[in-house]
């Protein structure tokens, strides 16, 4: 009986650890995005999360950025029209940025992006990078209203 009351108090403190790992409050404090820091400050600055759904995954939820007219989320010097975050294991895995098209915005979000990643990959549209850990892809919206940008962190399963 002292054996197993002595485990329960080593697992409690790890136990809360990974509980908090799980809150919206943490990703506010430490909005890591997999093991990536990516040039783009949209991915570096996620604060004011609102949550949106919790998912059946293990620390899995879908939130969204309230304070998405910052400076800091500009691409191309365009504010987003919404930014949807979604968590797996406790990190970040996918971040997917709406913008409304209008005088050439999407054109200046692309070249924002090619100087964060350099060249687009040489057999495709002009619209997608990928890298050993990340992945961006950048299109139109089937109603041609919106232009999406898709982080997606590909060091998570």
């Amino acid at each position: 009986m002292k054996k197993l009351l002595f485990w329960l108090c080593l697992l409690l403190p790890v136990l809360s650890y990974a509980q908090e790992r799980g809150t919206l409050a943490y990703l506010d404090s430490r909005p890591f995005y997999g093991e990536v820091v990516l040039g783009d400050s949209i991915t570096k600055n996620l604060r004011k999360l609102h949550l949106l759904e919790e998912k059946a995954e293990k620390g899995g939820f879908r939130c969204e950025v309230t304070e998405k007219e910052k400076e800091c989320y500009r691409i191309g010097g365009h504010s987003p029209l919404a930014i949807y975050v979604d968590v797996a294991n406790y990190k970040i895995k996918n971040i997917l940025a709406y913008f409304l098209i209008g005088k050439g915005e999407e054109l200046d979000i692309v070249k924002a992006l090619m100087s964060d990643f350099g060249e687009w990959a040489k057999d495709d549209n002009g619209f997608n990078w990928y890298g050993n850990k990340v992945s961006v892809m950048s299109h139109y919206s089937d109603d041609l209203k919106t232009f999406y940008v898709f982080f997606h962190d590909v060091t998570q399963p």
